[in-house]
Protein backbone atom coordinates (compact mmCIF):
# COMPACT_ATOMS: atom_id res chain seq x y z
CA UNK A 1 0.00 0.00 0.00
CA UNK A 2 1.74 3.08 -1.09
CA UNK A 3 1.10 6.01 1.39
CA UNK A 4 1.87 9.99 1.61
CA UNK A 5 5.47 9.58 3.57
CA UNK A 6 8.56 12.31 4.00
CA UNK A 7 10.22 10.45 0.63
CA UNK A 8 7.34 10.97 -1.03
CA UNK A 9 6.88 14.51 -0.62
CA UNK A 10 10.65 15.12 -0.77
CA UNK A 11 10.08 16.75 -4.33
CA UNK A 12 8.15 19.85 -2.58
CA UNK A 13 10.09 20.24 0.50
CA UNK A 14 12.77 21.69 -1.23
CA UNK A 15 14.19 25.10 0.10
CA UNK A 16 13.42 26.57 -3.67
CA UNK A 17 11.12 25.01 -6.60
CA UNK A 18 9.37 26.03 -9.38
CA UNK A 19 5.08 26.47 -8.68
CA UNK A 20 3.28 24.91 -9.50
CA UNK A 21 4.13 21.14 -9.63
CA UNK A 22 5.01 20.14 -13.55
CA UNK A 23 2.01 17.41 -14.12
CA UNK A 24 2.86 14.96 -16.11
CA UNK A 25 -0.81 13.34 -15.99
CA UNK A 26 -3.40 14.15 -18.59
CA UNK A 27 -6.64 15.38 -16.76
CA UNK A 28 -9.13 16.62 -19.34
CA UNK A 29 -12.19 15.53 -18.59
CA UNK A 30 -14.76 16.57 -21.14
CA UNK A 31 -17.65 14.51 -20.74
CA UNK A 32 -18.29 15.33 -17.55
CA UNK A 33 -18.60 19.08 -17.90
CA UNK A 34 -20.94 18.65 -20.41
CA UNK A 35 -23.61 16.53 -18.32
CA UNK A 36 -25.74 18.09 -15.62
CA UNK A 37 -25.90 16.68 -11.93
CA UNK A 38 -29.04 16.38 -9.75
CA UNK A 39 -29.94 14.95 -6.33
CA UNK A 40 -33.43 15.80 -7.16
CA UNK A 41 -35.26 12.14 -6.57
CA UNK A 42 -32.87 10.43 -4.29
CA UNK A 43 -34.56 7.97 -1.82
CA UNK A 44 -33.31 5.48 0.55
CA UNK A 45 -34.35 2.49 0.02
CA UNK A 46 -33.50 -1.31 2.10
CA UNK A 47 -30.09 -2.38 0.06
CA UNK A 48 -29.25 1.72 -1.24
CA UNK A 49 -30.18 5.04 -2.21
CA UNK A 50 -31.90 5.33 -5.79
CA UNK A 51 -33.87 7.82 -8.75
CA UNK A 52 -36.99 6.53 -9.36
CA UNK A 53 -38.99 7.71 -12.59
CA UNK A 54 -41.38 6.75 -14.97
CA UNK A 55 -40.95 6.68 -18.96
CA UNK A 56 -43.41 6.70 -21.14
CA UNK A 57 -42.67 3.64 -23.65
CA UNK A 58 -46.27 3.60 -25.38
CA UNK A 59 -48.67 5.83 -26.90
CA UNK A 60 -52.37 5.70 -26.07
CA UNK A 61 -53.94 3.12 -28.63
CA UNK A 62 -57.27 4.27 -28.35
CA UNK A 63 -58.43 5.07 -31.59
CA UNK A 64 -60.16 4.53 -34.25
CA UNK A 65 -62.62 5.74 -37.19
CA UNK A 66 -66.07 4.58 -37.95
CA UNK A 67 -69.33 5.09 -40.20
CA UNK A 68 -72.32 6.85 -38.68
CA UNK A 69 -73.52 4.67 -35.64
CA UNK A 70 -70.82 2.05 -35.26
CA UNK A 71 -69.60 0.88 -32.08
CA UNK A 72 -66.41 2.83 -31.20
CA UNK A 73 -63.01 1.07 -31.37
CA UNK A 74 -61.71 0.41 -27.75
CA UNK A 75 -60.30 2.92 -25.14
CA UNK A 76 -56.90 3.28 -24.52
CA UNK A 77 -54.09 4.11 -22.25
CA UNK A 78 -50.30 5.55 -22.07
CA UNK A 79 -48.32 2.71 -21.56
CA UNK A 80 -45.71 3.82 -18.76
CA UNK A 81 -42.87 2.27 -16.92
CA UNK A 82 -41.04 2.41 -14.00
CA UNK A 83 -37.04 2.69 -14.34
CA UNK A 84 -34.98 2.69 -10.92
CA UNK A 85 -31.24 3.95 -11.18
CA UNK A 86 -29.46 2.87 -8.48
CA UNK A 87 -26.68 4.65 -6.87
CA UNK A 88 -22.91 3.19 -6.51
CA UNK A 89 -20.70 4.14 -4.22
CA UNK A 90 -16.82 5.87 -4.87
CA UNK A 91 -13.99 6.58 -3.18
CA UNK A 92 -10.90 8.25 -3.33
CA UNK A 93 -8.53 7.74 -0.37
CA UNK A 94 -4.82 9.10 0.73
CA UNK A 95 -2.96 8.05 4.04
CA UNK A 96 -0.37 10.70 5.37
CA UNK A 97 2.39 9.87 7.88
CA UNK A 98 2.63 11.30 11.09
CA UNK A 99 6.03 12.67 10.89
CA UNK A 100 4.90 15.10 8.23
CA UNK A 101 2.45 16.98 10.62
CA UNK A 102 5.74 17.47 12.50
CA UNK A 103 6.81 19.66 9.32
CA UNK A 104 4.03 22.07 10.41
CA UNK A 105 5.80 23.19 13.85
CA UNK A 106 9.16 24.52 11.49
CA UNK A 107 7.84 25.18 8.29
CA UNK A 108 3.95 25.58 7.68
CA UNK A 109 4.59 26.71 4.59
CA UNK A 110 6.01 23.39 2.95
CA UNK A 111 3.71 21.58 4.77
CA UNK A 112 1.26 23.30 3.16
CA UNK A 113 2.86 22.88 -0.31
CA UNK A 114 2.74 19.52 0.43
CA UNK A 115 -0.37 18.40 1.60
CA UNK A 116 -2.70 21.27 -0.97
CA UNK A 117 -1.09 19.37 -3.71
CA UNK A 118 -1.86 15.88 -2.38
CA UNK A 119 -5.37 16.66 -1.99
CA UNK A 120 -5.61 18.19 -4.94
CA UNK A 121 -4.00 15.27 -7.08
CA UNK A 122 -6.51 13.21 -5.41
CA UNK A 123 -9.55 15.17 -6.93
CA UNK A 124 -8.31 15.58 -9.93
CA UNK A 125 -7.32 11.78 -10.10
CA UNK A 126 -11.04 10.71 -8.83
CA UNK A 127 -12.60 13.19 -11.44
CA UNK A 128 -10.29 11.61 -14.27
CA UNK A 129 -11.51 8.32 -13.46
CA UNK A 130 -15.00 9.24 -13.17
CA UNK A 131 -14.77 10.22 -16.98
CA UNK A 132 -13.68 6.62 -18.03
CA UNK A 133 -16.48 5.31 -16.07
CA UNK A 134 -19.23 7.53 -17.83
CA UNK A 135 -17.21 6.24 -21.35
CA UNK A 136 -17.90 2.38 -19.60
CA UNK A 137 -20.21 -0.51 -19.22
CA UNK A 138 -20.36 -0.30 -15.88
CA UNK A 139 -17.32 -3.65 -15.51
CA UNK A 140 -14.54 -1.56 -14.80
CA UNK A 141 -12.15 -2.84 -17.22
CA UNK A 142 -9.39 -0.33 -17.58
CA UNK A 143 -7.64 -2.44 -20.48
CA UNK A 144 -7.83 -5.73 -22.40
CA UNK A 145 -4.54 -8.90 -22.71
CA UNK A 146 -3.94 -9.50 -25.69
CA UNK A 147 -1.80 -12.09 -25.62
CA UNK A 148 -1.45 -15.77 -24.13
CA UNK A 149 0.98 -16.34 -21.68
CA UNK A 150 1.99 -16.94 -18.51
CA UNK A 151 3.98 -13.93 -17.42
CA UNK A 152 4.37 -10.71 -15.24
CA UNK A 153 4.63 -8.75 -18.69
CA UNK A 154 1.62 -8.98 -21.19
CA UNK A 155 0.63 -6.86 -24.24
CA UNK A 156 -2.50 -4.65 -24.11
CA UNK A 157 -5.26 -3.43 -26.43
CA UNK A 158 -4.47 0.26 -24.80
CA UNK A 159 -2.15 0.93 -21.81
CA UNK A 160 -4.11 4.59 -21.63
CA UNK A 161 -5.62 3.72 -18.06
CA UNK A 162 -2.66 2.04 -16.58
CA UNK A 163 -0.86 3.00 -13.97
CA UNK A 164 2.38 2.32 -11.80
CA UNK A 165 1.32 1.42 -8.23
CA UNK A 166 -2.43 0.61 -9.10
CA UNK A 167 -4.27 -2.35 -7.22
CA UNK A 168 -5.62 -4.97 -9.88
CA UNK A 169 -7.42 -7.60 -11.11
CA UNK A 170 -7.44 -9.42 -13.82
CA UNK A 171 -10.81 -11.21 -15.18
CA UNK A 172 -11.52 -13.79 -18.25
CA UNK A 173 -13.93 -11.68 -20.00
CA UNK A 174 -16.04 -14.79 -20.75
CA UNK A 175 -16.87 -15.82 -17.54
CA UNK A 176 -15.22 -12.80 -15.08
CA UNK A 177 -13.52 -15.09 -13.44
CA UNK A 178 -10.27 -14.14 -11.64
CA UNK A 179 -7.14 -15.46 -14.16
CA UNK A 180 -4.50 -17.27 -12.62
CA UNK A 181 -2.56 -14.77 -10.57
CA UNK A 182 -4.95 -11.73 -11.42
CA UNK A 183 -6.80 -11.08 -7.85
CA UNK A 184 -5.34 -8.77 -6.01
CA UNK A 185 -2.17 -7.90 -8.67
CA UNK A 186 0.03 -4.58 -8.88
CA UNK A 187 1.09 -2.82 -12.19
CA UNK A 188 4.90 -2.26 -11.39
CA UNK A 189 5.32 -0.86 -14.87
CA UNK A 190 3.88 0.13 -18.22
CA UNK A 191 5.35 1.12 -21.90
CA UNK A 192 2.62 3.42 -23.16
CA UNK A 193 4.59 3.24 -26.69
CA UNK A 194 4.23 -1.08 -26.75
CA UNK A 195 1.22 -1.43 -24.30
CA UNK A 196 2.88 -3.54 -22.04
CA UNK A 197 2.22 -3.81 -18.59
CA UNK A 198 3.89 -5.59 -15.62
CA UNK A 199 2.55 -6.86 -13.21
CA UNK A 200 4.29 -7.95 -9.38
CA UNK A 201 2.80 -11.67 -9.56
CA UNK A 202 2.87 -13.43 -12.69
CA UNK A 203 -1.15 -13.56 -14.41
CA UNK A 204 -1.79 -16.04 -16.78
CA UNK A 205 -3.53 -15.53 -20.23
CA UNK A 206 -5.26 -17.13 -22.48
CA UNK A 207 -6.58 -16.81 -26.12
CA UNK A 208 -10.07 -17.85 -24.94
CA UNK A 209 -12.03 -14.58 -23.83
CA UNK A 210 -9.28 -12.61 -23.34
CA UNK A 211 -8.89 -11.09 -19.69
CA UNK A 212 -9.79 -7.76 -18.87
CA UNK A 213 -7.92 -5.28 -16.45
CA UNK A 214 -10.01 -3.59 -13.87
CA UNK A 215 -9.00 -1.47 -11.02
CA UNK A 216 -8.52 -4.21 -8.01
CA UNK A 217 -12.26 -5.01 -6.24
CA UNK A 218 -14.48 -3.24 -8.91
CA UNK A 219 -16.00 -6.06 -10.00
CA UNK A 220 -16.58 -9.16 -8.28
CA UNK A 221 -19.27 -11.98 -9.90
CA UNK A 222 -18.99 -13.75 -6.55
CA UNK A 223 -20.88 -11.03 -4.55
CA UNK A 224 -25.03 -9.94 -4.53
CA UNK A 225 -23.86 -6.77 -6.93
CA UNK A 226 -21.28 -7.62 -9.04
CA UNK A 227 -20.66 -4.45 -10.76
CA UNK A 228 -19.69 -1.57 -8.24
CA UNK A 229 -18.61 0.78 -11.19
CA UNK A 230 -21.74 3.32 -12.38
CA UNK A 231 -23.09 3.06 -15.65
CA UNK A 232 -21.32 5.01 -18.78
CA UNK A 233 -22.40 5.03 -22.39
CA UNK A 234 -21.45 1.78 -23.37
CA UNK A 235 -23.63 0.10 -21.01
CA UNK A 236 -26.57 2.64 -21.79
CA UNK A 237 -25.68 1.51 -25.56
CA UNK A 238 -25.82 -2.26 -25.29
CA UNK A 239 -29.12 -3.19 -26.36
CA UNK A 240 -28.46 -6.77 -24.77
CA UNK A 241 -28.83 -5.78 -21.26
CA UNK A 242 -31.70 -4.31 -19.44
CA UNK A 243 -30.86 -0.96 -18.22
CA UNK A 244 -31.80 0.18 -14.83
CA UNK A 245 -34.15 -2.91 -15.00
CA UNK A 246 -36.47 -2.30 -17.77
CA UNK A 247 -37.26 -4.54 -20.84
CA UNK A 248 -39.11 -3.11 -23.51
CA UNK A 249 -38.68 -2.78 -26.92
CA UNK A 250 -38.89 1.09 -26.74
CA UNK A 251 -36.11 1.71 -24.29
CA UNK A 252 -32.98 0.79 -26.55
CA UNK A 253 -30.53 2.65 -27.91
CA UNK A 254 -29.27 3.69 -31.32
CA UNK A 255 -26.34 1.34 -31.84
CA UNK A 256 -24.53 0.61 -34.87
CA UNK A 257 -21.15 -1.70 -35.29
CA UNK A 258 -19.66 0.22 -38.37
CA UNK A 259 -17.10 -1.95 -38.40
CA UNK A 260 -15.55 0.38 -41.81
CA UNK A 261 -14.80 4.09 -42.13
CA UNK A 262 -17.18 7.35 -41.06
CA UNK A 263 -18.86 9.15 -43.18
CA UNK A 264 -21.30 11.62 -43.36
CA UNK A 265 -24.09 9.83 -44.71
CA UNK A 266 -23.59 7.26 -41.84
CA UNK A 267 -23.62 9.74 -38.92
CA UNK A 268 -27.03 11.31 -40.71
CA UNK A 269 -28.16 7.63 -40.59
CA UNK A 270 -27.78 7.23 -36.97
CA UNK A 271 -29.32 10.90 -36.03
CA UNK A 272 -31.99 9.60 -37.99
CA UNK A 273 -32.26 6.41 -36.16
CA UNK A 274 -32.14 8.65 -32.77
CA UNK A 275 -34.74 10.73 -34.54
CA UNK A 276 -37.43 8.40 -35.50
CA UNK A 277 -37.38 7.05 -32.02
CA UNK A 278 -38.25 10.46 -30.57
CA UNK A 279 -34.21 11.52 -29.32
CA UNK A 280 -32.97 14.98 -29.87
CA UNK A 281 -29.41 14.15 -29.59
CA UNK A 282 -27.13 17.80 -29.27
CA UNK A 283 -23.30 16.66 -29.12
CA UNK A 284 -21.37 14.44 -30.52
CA UNK A 285 -18.41 12.46 -28.62
CA UNK A 286 -15.54 10.76 -30.15
CA UNK A 287 -12.15 9.51 -29.75
CA UNK A 288 -9.24 11.03 -30.87
CA UNK A 289 -8.69 8.75 -33.96
CA UNK A 290 -12.35 8.99 -35.07
CA UNK A 291 -12.00 12.76 -35.28
CA UNK A 292 -9.19 12.31 -37.37
CA UNK A 293 -11.25 10.48 -39.72
CA UNK A 294 -13.59 12.95 -40.11
CA UNK A 295 -11.61 15.53 -40.38
CA UNK A 296 -9.87 13.80 -43.02
CA UNK A 297 -13.08 13.18 -44.89
CA UNK A 298 -13.77 16.62 -45.02
CA UNK A 299 -10.43 17.67 -46.03
CA UNK A 300 -10.69 15.09 -48.95
CA UNK A 301 -14.05 16.50 -49.93
CA UNK A 302 -12.46 20.14 -49.73
CA UNK A 303 -15.06 21.04 -46.75
CA UNK A 304 -14.70 22.25 -43.76
CA UNK A 305 -17.73 23.34 -41.49
CA UNK A 306 -16.16 25.31 -38.53
CA UNK A 307 -15.95 24.50 -35.27
CA UNK A 308 -18.66 25.39 -32.43
CA UNK A 309 -17.77 26.63 -29.09
CA UNK A 310 -18.23 24.05 -26.17
CA UNK A 311 -18.05 24.49 -22.76
CA UNK A 312 -15.39 24.22 -20.32
CA UNK A 313 -13.28 25.80 -22.99
CA UNK A 314 -13.41 23.39 -25.38
CA UNK A 315 -14.63 23.50 -29.18
CA UNK A 316 -15.21 20.92 -31.61
CA UNK A 317 -16.19 20.45 -35.48
CA UNK A 318 -19.46 21.47 -36.71
CA UNK A 319 -22.05 19.49 -37.97
CA UNK A 320 -25.50 20.19 -39.42
CA UNK A 321 -28.34 18.01 -38.65
CA UNK A 322 -32.37 19.36 -38.61
CA UNK A 323 -31.23 22.52 -39.45
CA UNK A 324 -29.15 23.22 -36.08
CA UNK A 325 -25.57 22.76 -35.78
CA UNK A 326 -24.35 20.12 -33.18
CA UNK A 327 -20.45 19.95 -32.25
CA UNK A 328 -18.39 16.85 -32.53
CA UNK A 329 -16.23 16.97 -29.51
CA UNK A 330 -13.24 14.41 -29.47
CA UNK A 331 -12.28 13.35 -25.50
CA UNK A 332 -9.46 11.71 -25.32
CA UNK A 333 -11.15 9.41 -22.77
CA UNK A 334 -13.33 7.97 -25.52
CA UNK A 335 -12.94 4.60 -26.44
CA UNK A 336 -10.95 3.77 -29.75
CA UNK A 337 -13.22 3.49 -32.96
CA UNK A 338 -16.69 4.83 -30.60
CA UNK A 339 -18.76 8.14 -31.70
CA UNK A 340 -21.41 8.82 -29.00
CA UNK A 341 -24.08 11.12 -30.03
CA UNK A 342 -25.83 12.11 -26.65
CA UNK A 343 -29.08 13.67 -25.57
CA UNK A 344 -27.86 15.90 -23.03
CA UNK A 345 -30.67 17.17 -21.84
CA UNK A 346 -32.11 13.51 -20.93
CA UNK A 347 -28.85 12.53 -19.02
CA UNK A 348 -28.19 13.35 -15.07
CA UNK A 349 -25.49 12.58 -12.66
CA UNK A 350 -28.23 11.35 -10.04
CA UNK A 351 -26.25 11.84 -6.60
CA UNK A 352 -26.53 12.84 -2.80
CA UNK A 353 -23.71 15.30 -3.87
CA UNK A 354 -20.82 16.00 -5.43
CA UNK A 355 -16.94 14.82 -4.51
CA UNK A 356 -16.01 15.73 -0.88
CA UNK A 357 -13.87 15.26 2.21
CA UNK A 358 -15.52 13.25 4.54
CA UNK A 359 -15.42 15.31 8.22
CA UNK A 360 -18.04 13.56 9.63
CA UNK A 361 -15.32 13.57 12.81
CA UNK A 362 -14.76 17.09 12.70
CA UNK A 363 -11.70 16.81 10.19
CA UNK A 364 -10.63 15.41 7.31
CA UNK A 365 -7.60 13.94 8.59
CA UNK A 366 -8.61 10.66 11.09
CA UNK A 367 -6.20 8.88 12.79
CA UNK A 368 -5.49 4.67 11.65
CA UNK A 369 -5.96 2.94 15.15
CA UNK A 370 -2.19 1.96 16.62
CA UNK A 371 -0.28 3.96 13.80
CA UNK A 372 1.22 7.09 13.61
CA UNK A 373 -0.46 8.19 10.40
CA UNK A 374 -3.87 9.66 9.16
CA UNK A 375 -6.45 8.63 6.55
CA UNK A 376 -8.04 11.11 4.48
CA UNK A 377 -11.53 9.97 2.20
CA UNK A 378 -13.21 11.84 -0.67
CA UNK A 379 -16.55 10.13 -1.77
CA UNK A 380 -19.50 10.54 -3.86
CA UNK A 381 -22.83 8.53 -3.80
CA UNK A 382 -23.77 8.85 -7.71
CA UNK A 383 -24.74 7.07 -11.83
CA UNK A 384 -25.04 8.48 -14.66
CA UNK A 385 -28.71 7.85 -15.68
CA UNK A 386 -30.64 8.42 -18.93
CA UNK A 387 -34.17 9.00 -18.93
CA UNK A 388 -35.02 8.52 -22.81
CA UNK A 389 -32.13 5.61 -23.65
CA UNK A 390 -33.76 5.77 -27.40
CA UNK A 391 -32.35 9.26 -27.37
CA UNK A 392 -28.56 7.52 -27.28
CA UNK A 393 -27.05 6.87 -30.76
CA UNK A 394 -23.73 4.62 -30.64
CA UNK A 395 -21.17 4.03 -33.70
CA UNK A 396 -18.90 1.08 -32.68
CA UNK A 397 -15.69 -0.66 -34.71
CA UNK A 398 -15.02 2.91 -36.41
CA UNK A 399 -11.89 2.75 -38.69
CA UNK A 400 -9.42 5.73 -37.07
CA UNK A 401 -6.93 6.91 -38.62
Amino acid sequence: MVNVNTTSITPILKVIYEEPIAKQIQFETVLTQRIASSNKGVTHKAGGRYVDFPVLVGKNQGISFRAENETLGDFGRARLKEVQVPLYSGYGRTRIQGQIFEIAETDVQAFANAVTNEFDVLKDSVAKDQNRIFYGDGRGTIATLTDSTASVTHTVDDAYWLEVDAAVDVLTNATDAYATGGQSNTITAVDYVLNTVTFGVSVTSTGTGLQRITRAGNYNLATVIAQREPSGLARMADNTINLFGLNDPVWKANTVALNGAISEGVILSLLDQCRRAGGTPSVMFTSLGVRRAYFALLTQQRRYQGTMEFSGGFSGLKFNYAGKDMPMVEDPDCPRGRLYAVPESQMRVYHTKDWHFEEKTGSMFVQVPNVDAFDVLMKRYFELGIRQRNGLGALTGVSEV
